[in-house]
């Protein structure tokens, strides 16, 4: 499934530029999936393009892989739940291989039409579930 249009000559490949995209920083050195913006109000989240799937007319997304290791796409979701709505900017990420695991990034970019609010949150593995708000059927193509 392929989440918006893509455009090889508008990919951001820097995870650090699609996060900024929506005004959102890594405040620590640690790489992460996911920035939050300095006055707390948006949250940009990284998601594989290949774990985006659909119910009826709304994208989602189910993480399969435990996320231990990135403590702060933990704290940055509980954050979203508690201070956001639940809601999250999407940073789609294609991975350069959807086998391997712990995953590299081929390339990414933020969508924008894409706001999702997250669903499930499991704090010890960080494995989430988000949905769109939206219709998405224009989304996908």
């Amino acid at each position: 499934m392929t989440i918006g249009r893509i455009s090889r000559d508008r990919e951001i490949r820097k995870l650090e530029a699609c996060f900024a995209h929506f005004g959102a920083v890594c405040v620590t050195r640690q790489p992460s999936l996911s920035a939050i913006s300095t006055d707390g109000s948006t949250v940009a989240v990284a998601m594989w393009e290949d774990e985006f799937g659909r119910d009826g007319d709304r994208i989602t997304y189910q993480s399969r892989y435990r996320q231990r290791s990135d403590r702060k796409l933990i704290a940055n979701l509980n954050w979203a739940r508690v201070h956001c709505n639940a809601l999250v900017r999407v940073v789609v990420v294609r991975a350069e291989d959807v086998q391997a695991n712990p995953r590299t990034i081929e390339y990414c970019r933020p969508n924008d039409e894409l706001i999702m609010r997250i669903t499930h949150l499991d704090s010890k593995t960080g494995m989430f579930r988000a949905e769109s708000l939206n219709e998405s059927r224009t989304l996908v193509g």
